[in-house]
This record gives C-alpha cells, structure tokens and sequence, in this order.
C-alpha cells in the first residue's frame, strides 16, 4: 500500500461513522462526558437522527442506564448529533 492509498482509507475510516443507513431497527448509544463519567440523561435525550440535508426524524432516545440509550432507526441515510460538553466552555 502506497502513501496516498493509506491516506484515502484512513480518511474513508474517519467518515464512516458520521454517515449511516439502516434498514430499521435500534440504535444503541454510549456516552461519556469530558472526565470520563456516563453522559447524563438529558444529554442522552439531546442524541438526535438528522437526514442528509440536516431535517430531523421523529425518534426518541430511550434512556436505559447510565450513559447508555436506544433509538429508532429510519430506514434510509441518516446523521447522529448530540449536545456536548467541552471542558472549560459548556455546551455545543
């Protein structure tokens, strides 16, 4: 493997999980905050499906424990976005 095919697959690595589809079903999400705790519920509830031209779908995250929830999945491309913490600021 060449440089710049080591280059193209690291950069496809780097996309994959921003860009999804699925055939329907649930999505299980774990999430941390800065310091490494389980994310709490209502930055779980923020977790949200968004389609490819930033519409969101009409799914709600199922909290079901700490840090961790479910959600619907549509059955075509879609996008997760979530509110975050970052240390020292607040939330983006």
């Amino acid at each position: 493997m060449n440089r710049r095919e080591m280059l193209i697959q690291s950069v496809a690595g780097m996309s994959t999980p921003f860009m999804a589809a699925a055939a329907g079903g649930t999505l299980t999400a774990t999430a941390f905050d800065p310091e490494g705790k389980p994310a709490s519920p209502r930055q779980l509830q923020s977790l949200l499906l968004i389609d490819t031209e930033g519409r969101p779908f009409e799914f709600v995250p199922q909290v079901k424990g700490e840090g961790v929830c479910t959600i619907g999945l549509p059955g075509r491309d879609f996008q997760l976005t979530m509110r975050l913490k970052v240390r020292d600021f607040g939330e983006v």
